[in-house]
């Protein structure tokens, strides 16, 4: 990508290469970052861990004097799965994954619907070198 060539960038559960935002992004360019809400998938968490704890909602804040926040819209639901398959494919994607005590316990439960949360945070900040 050229230097502030873009419009706009997004990061979705990502990590966040500042620097190379600001390499790319055009001045008032817009760079919107979703990240984890202290509850997503919170249920999961629970059902795979011992000792589960939600996200930090600070650990995702860019905090760099050349991006000012213009917004934050948050974004939760109830997530209902009523099929193994997506079930597993969800948790496939997620670092629950990795490290699970008991993921057995949820991918083979005889429940025919699980029902988990979904909290995303939504930032977006404006670029003003």
């Amino acid at each position: 990508m050229d230097v502030n060539s873009l419009d706009g960038v997004v990061s979705q559960f990502s990590p966040n290469p500042v620097e190379e935002f600001a390499r790319v992004l055009r001045p008032g360019g817009t760079m919107l970052i979703g990240s984890p809400g202290a509850d997503h998938l919170f249920s999961m968490k629970a059902a795979v861990y011992d000792s589960p704890r939600r996200h930090d909602e600070e650990n995702h804040r860019v905090v760099d004097a050349r991006f000012v926040q213009t917004n934050r819209r948050v974004v939760r639901y109830p997530l209902v799965i009523n099929d193994v398959a997506a079930l597993k494919a969800l948790f496939s994607m997620t670092p629950y994954s990795y490290g699970a005590n008991d993921a057995a316990r949820l991918l083979n439960s005889e429940a025919s619907t699980f029902t988990t949360e979904v909290h995303m945070l939504l930032d977006t900040y404006r670029y003003d070198p």
